[in-house]
């Protein structure tokens, strides 16, 4: 018969930031009752006490060798960058789309301190750019249907060390550092080894605080 114990102990072993932080005494355990309780009510189709729940987790058995396996996503960042004075345009997807793009993707390239970031999605792409390519981007996408244009865009880049992959939290963790300092984005662009975070240039200086600790505290 599946009890509260065994619901508590699998969904805090499926979670990395749950084991650590109950490890660690970071998290109040009464807070986390509450707030795992209709799952655990969900799992054995009754009701259960909020004290049952507690309990649970006050008795739940850490695997340490398994917590000290699990590396903190703040280890994995080796480095950060920022871009100024830059643009972002949204436009409608039709045909012609994905030639138009190319064709300034391949000059915004050709220009070597320039900042380029395209995402198509099911309906419209995204373009972020340096200013100096805004007329290149004007002479491209000639008739494109704009639906929305930002001026005063910076970009922070974070780099990721080389063993990064398959690490769980390793986006979310900078996006919820800027968003407890109320700190909106624009796009989130990834490669396999970076993320940008496209955000108003405003912003830059107090995002560049919260961020920059993650690469202090990896090296």
């Amino acid at each position: 018969m599946i009890t509260v114990p065994n619901v508590v102990t699998e969904i805090v072993n499926d979670s990395p930031y749950l084991s650590d932080g109950l490890y660690r005494g970071l998290i109040n355990i009464s807070a986390l009752a509450r707030e795992i309780r209709p799952q655990v009510e969900s799992t054995l189709m009754k009701r259960v006490s909020n004290a049952s729940v507690v309990m649970a987790l006050k008795r739940h058995e850490f695997r340490r060798d398994r917590i000290q396996q699990q590396r903190h996503p703040r280890e994995f960042f080796s480095d950060l960058s920022i871009r100024y004075d830059l643009s972002a345009f949204t436009v409608r997807n039709t045909p012609k789309i994905s030639k138009q793009i190319s064709a300034l993707q391949e000059e915004g390239w050709r220009a070597e301190k320039a900042f380029i970031t395209t995402t198509k999605g099911i309906w419209d792409s995204t373009i972020v750019l340096s200013n100096s390519l805004v007329p290149a981007l004007r002479k491209h996408l000639v008739g494109a249907n704009y639906s929305y244009e930002y001026s005063n865009i910076a970009a922070i880049t974070l780099r990721f060390h080389d063993d990064h992959h398959e690490t769980v939290g390793l986006i979310q963790y900078p996006l919820q550092l800027l968003a407890w300092r109320g700190i909106s984005l624009y796009q989130v662009a990834t490669t396999m080894d970076e993320v940008s975070l496209i955000m108003a240039q405003r912003d830059v200086e107090r995002a560049f605080q919260a961020l920059k600790q993650l690469v202090e505290q990896a090296t």
